[in-house]
């Protein structure tokens, strides 16, 4: 998965984009994979927002986590409809306090997101590639970095989740959390 942004393809680019981090500034992720059932994941994440993007009105949004990835349209009120994958459950933004004139964002800003997966096939829907498996030892934690990618309003992020994996009973679960800013 690799995001293009509106600058990498020629496109108008308003805003002013002196962001310090371009992927995920702080994140917490769990899942549980079946293998034959339900697979579920919950992403939330926080990114650092450029200035001068204007969150008072709609805007198209993509988002790919371990390569099931979906487009949607973002409202003023951060809520994420319109998903073209049925395998994303919910997306939803929320937003920092804008200026109530401008409707724009300020250096610094960061918006907190939550992304949610849900169906029966997660892993051979990409999970796979970021090696969740039942190929692995029993009851051992495994180290594994599930990708995530989004562009908000032709803004593009890129980060990848460490989680510790086990495996055990037929069931995978992946957990992991984070507070460091990622470049």
């Amino acid at each position: 998965m690799i995001p293009i942004s509106n600058r990498e393809t020629g496109g108008s680019d308003s805003v002013n984009d002196q962001r310090k981090s371009v992927g995920l500034t702080e994140y917490q992720v769990k899942g549980k994979f079946t293998f034959k059932k339900e697979d579920s994941i919950t992403l939330t994440g926080i990114i650092e927002l450029p200035a001068g993007l204007a969150l008072n009105k709609s805007f198209q949004v993509s988002i790919g986590v371990g390569n099931v990835v979906t487009d949607g349209v973002a409202d003023s009120h951060g809520k994420v409809s319109a998903l073209t994958n049925h395998k994303i459950k919910r997306c939803q933004l929320q937003y920092p306090k804008l200026n109530k004139d401008t409707g724009l964002t300020k250096t610094g800003d960061k918006a907190k997101f939550t992304v949610s997966l849900s169906s029966a096939s997660l892993v051979n829907d990409g999970f796979d590639t970021e090696g969740i498996t039942q190929s692995v030892p029993s009851k051992q934690a495994l180290q594994r970095k599930i990708q995530v990618a989004i562009v908000l309003a032709g803004i593009a992020y890129y980060d990848q989740a460490s989680v510790t994996y086990t495996f055990t009973n037929d069931t995978g679960q992946i957990s992991g959390r984070s507070s460091r800013s990622s470049q």
